[in-house]
């Protein structure tokens, strides 16, 4: 067939217009045909999850620092700190209740502000270290690596530090310096549900806090506490005057000073007459990290008619001013 005598011929062009309407009617009609015979079926459309949603999984627990309940998990805890750079605290979970979570390791990252950001790097910056320790807390603290990890195991949960597990330490505790910034730090992290499904969202909440603490012997003090003296001569003639003293080392760990001290709830001895207990104040405030030692002073007069008395169990509650 010669194409191109046909384009050339009169009759070809009519030709061609009239094949094409018949061709776009024929397709509208064929269209129209097929739509009503089969756009009205009656088959149905399932949409499924796989796995499905399990809203049955929880979880919670007591957050401890060196064993200590400080919050739980669903409220939030509080680190009461001294600001003292060679002490640590230890952070942990206890009593946990766990319901159709999958055993595994879980990260939570900082959800750290702006401002917060700044003073971590700049806390951190201070300790010094190689480039790749920098960039590790670095992406701890704008949340691109997970700043502590989770580990579950049925009832049993630890808390592991993120960048120990950087350094190949993964099972490392999670620990916060006694001088770390103060505030309140949010961590988010999910966990997978028993049957796959990573559908519970956790949030944890740690405030760390420096209030007016200060340490009687080892003891970490954040109130007000009832001590026991001690004192120096704790037997006591009959029908004597008395004036014995006892002593007590105390230190500052805390962002305020203390400039005196305060005595009540005094339990004296349970007879004799003129008892009196009075504590020494420091000729100046005890500050941050300073210790002293405070003196205090019974007087009165021990009972006649007897052959001594026993000054052991007097005490008082201790308040920092």
């Amino acid at each position: 067939m010669n194409w191109n005598k046909i384009k050339q011929a009169k009759w070809f062009a009519p030709f061609i217009v009239v094949l094409v309407v018949v061709l776009l009617v024929g397709g509208v009609m064929a269209v129209n045909t097929w739509n009503s015979a089969n756009l009205h079926g009656t088959g149905t459309v399932t949409v499924t999850t796989n796995p499905p949603v399990q809203p049955t999984s929880s979880f919670s627990g007591t957050v401890t620092a060196d064993s200590n309940p400080i919050g739980t998990v669903a409220t939030g805890a509080t680190l009461n700190i001294g600001g003292i750079v060679t002490t640590t605290h230890t952070l942990g979970i206890v009593s946990a209740s766990v319901s159709n979570i999958t055993p595994s390791t879980y990260g939570f990252k900082l959800q750290a502000s702006p401002a917060q950001q700044a003073i971590l790097l700049a806390y951190f910056g201070t300790m010094g270290g190689n480039a790749t320790y920098v960039t590790y807390i670095t992406n701890e603290i704008n949340g691109t690596l997970p700043f502590f990890f989770l580990n579950i195991s049925g009832s049993n949960v630890n808390i592991y530090d993120g960048f120990q597990a950087q350094l190949g330490n993964a099972t490392a505790p999670l620990v916060i310096n006694d001088n770390y910034p103060t505030g309140t730090y949010t961590y988010t992290g999910t966990l997978t549900g028993a049957n796959g499904a990573a559908n519970l969202p956790v949030t944890v909440t740690l405030t760390v806090a420096e209030p007016t603490v200060w340490e009687i012997g080892t003891s970490i003090v954040t109130g007000n506490p009832s001590v026991t003296l001690a004192f120096n001569s704790p037997t006591v003639a009959a029908g004597c005057a008395i004036s014995v003293t006892a002593t007590l080392n105390v230190t500052d760990i805390g962002s305020t000073s203390i400039a005196s001290w305060s005595l009540s709830n005094v339990v004296y001895p349970s007879t004799g007459t003129g008892w009196n207990l009075a504590v020494v104040p420091t000729v100046s405030p005890l500050t941050t990290g300073n210790s002293t030692t405070l003196t205090f002073t019974l007087t009165g007069t021990a009972p006649s008619g007897s052959a001594s008395i026993n000054l052991n169990g007097v005490s008082c509650t201790l308040t920092p001013n």
